[in-house]
């Protein structure tokens, strides 16, 4: 009964004869009819979240005939009870697209107040995010931002979201301009919870660009101010936000403190989270350090609570988060399934950027496994994907990877016009570190193609575009350097080689004394590094 409307829910052999028999009756009794079907099912459960939505369509319907004041009101109260009920239960069971239409009903009902409405609004926004519709989901924040009765946070978190999503869209000057305007009006009223929620949106877009010591900055006044105004919403994000800042650098013992700040959060009462809301991000630390067995253990509870609580996207992604497990145990073909899963799971709820992550994910699986057709065609739908849900950046790793592809079949001049055409993504989205990593892409290119001196100009562009977001983590020192190296000894100039292997050996003592897992390119590189120190030692 629950999955029906109220126009639909009567037992006919044939909708035409249902549809007809309908329309026969006069409009009076049809009303009628409805009204009474809001009283009977209102009163045969105990339990009505299934069939509020139901009980909102009878109200409404009811409401089609001219009726004494008492009794219209009546309905439209019981439709506005129920249309709340439904919304909440359709949002928090993932059936977006009907959540989206309760919410919009509920913004634009004539008893809904001022509050409501504002609420409603940016409820509907999270919706269309969720479902990656980005234009529905910028006009539910603009009519937010504008309603002239939002609460100042509102109107700032709305300006916040319609900044971020100028970041993703590949706008980043419209981005900043968008949060300088939300900054001004937050200082102007002198609202402190508001200025925390700019500064950590501004270091959330940080993130995603690569400059992390801004982001770190940002993110960290955000969480200070968060905890001294009381706006303890915004602290949560913020010390999600620097989680993976600190997981990025290796910091790992700092993203475990900042998860058990989140949970201290929760347990004093300040915020409301269900319990191992984190237990993926605490995966995500163990799985970095080489924990597997610990990081297994947490995306399985993150796994049990997320069926449980019906939340799909965190189902997805801690199902994806234990095929990261079996490829760290060499079980390619077991990665494969659950990103296959994750990704048709996120496909059913309509979460299109999640879609979009273990598709790629898939692509993965597939090149590792050197089934490099396999890998194109996964490649070739992720970027569909992003590009739906507009997120650029991330295309631009995609386009990439599907570079990549081309380079290992031998179509070199493709795969180099991709790794250009990531660049310019990525330049366009205001990425500075996806930029730098495509560049060393497109080095590493001209190197197999025995083409030196254009391999270091490119190399050395991408260093300083990465340099410019924060110091080198070791393993990426190693890489620079070595290839610097190796690129400098092509050349004949054995002094720069030597000054690179240096730098290079200093890289690999701290990749080594860190005793984290590390990626096979890397592992090769240090291998290299005596015979090109022999080498760099005979050469001029």
């Amino acid at each position: 009964m629950g999955g029906a409307s109220a126009e639909e829910h009567y037992m006919f052999g044939h909708a035409l004869v249902r549809d007809a028999a309908y329309q026969l009756l006069m409009p009076t009794d049809r009303a009628g009819l409805h009204a009474m079907a809001v009283d009977v099912l209102r009163g045969a459960f105990d339990d009505i979240t299934e069939i509020a939505a139901e009980i909102a369509d009878h109200a409404s319907l009811a409401r089609q005939v001219p009726l004494a004041a008492s009794t219209a009101y009546a309905l439209e109260r019981a439709e506005l009870e129920m249309l709340h009920v439904a919304a909440a239960y359709a949002h928090g069971s993932y059936q977006n697209e009907q959540a989206a239409v309760l919410l919009s009903r509920l913004a634009s009902h004539s008893l809904t107040t001022p509050v409501q409405v504002c609420r409603a609004l940016e409820q509907l926004a999270m919706v269309h995010a969720r479902r990656a519709q980005l234009d529905a989901e910028h006009a539910a924040l603009q009519q937010l931002a504008s309603h002239p009765q939002c609460m100042l946070r509102q109107r700032v978190w709305a300006i916040s979201r319609l900044a971020s999503n100028a970041k993703q869209l590949g706008r980043p000057q419209e981005c900043w301009s968008l949060l300088d305007a939300a900054e001004s009006l937050a200082r102007q009223s002198d609202d402190r919870q508001a200025l925390a929620q700019v500064l950590q949106t501004r270091g959330a877009n940080l993130i995603t660009g690569g400059n992390l010591d801004s982001a770190v900055d940002f993110t960290q006044r955000g969480l200070d101010l968060a905890l001294t105004s009381g706006a303890f919403d915004v602290a949560l994000d913020a010390l999600e936000n620097l989680v993976i800042l600190h997981r990025h650098r290796s910091e790992f013992e700092n993203a475990l403190a900042c998860l058990v700040r989140m949970e201290q959060l929760v347990q004093d009462g300040r915020v409301g989270a269900p319990a191992d809301r984190w237990a993926n991000s605490r995966g995500n630390i163990y799985w970095r350090m080489g924990r597997l067995d610990e990081a297994e253990s947490c995306y399985r509870t993150a796994l049990d609570t997320a069926r449980r609580q019906g939340n799909i996207a965190d189902a997805a992604t801690a199902q994806g988060n234990l095929g990261n497990i079996h490829l760290g145990r060499g079980d390619d073909r077991g990665a494969l399934q659950l990103f296959a899963l994750a990704a048709r799971e996120c496909a059913e709820a309509g979460l299109v950027n999640h879609h979009a992550l273990w598709v790629n994910n898939v692509g993965n699986s597939h090149f590792y496994a050197g089934e490099l057709d396999l890998a194109l065609d996964a490649y070739r739908r992720a970027e569909a994907l992003h590009g739906q849900a507009g997120d650029r950046n991330a295309q631009s790793s995609v386009v990439a990877n599907i570079g990549l592809v081309l380079q290992e079949q031998g179509h070199t001049e493709d795969a180099l016009q991709h790794y250009r055409l990531a660049e310019s993504i990525a330049r366009d989205s205001g990425a500075t570190v996806a930029v730098s990593s495509h560049v060393f892409r497109q080095s590493e290119l001209m190197r197999l193609q025995q083409r030196p001196a254009q391999a270091l100009a490119l190399l050395l562009q991408s260093l300083d575009l990465r340099l410019e977001c924060g110091p080198l983590l070791p393993p990426e020192g190693v890489a620079y350097q070595v290839d610097i190296a190796r690129l400098n000894l092509a050349l004949g100039d054995g002094q720069a080689a030597r000054q690179a292997l240096n730098a290079a050996g200093q890289f690999a003592q701290a990749v080594q004394a860190s005793g984290q897992p590390v990626r096979n390119s890397v592992k090769e590189r240090i291998a290299m590094i005596p015979e090109l120190q022999d080498r760099a030692a005979n050469t001029a």
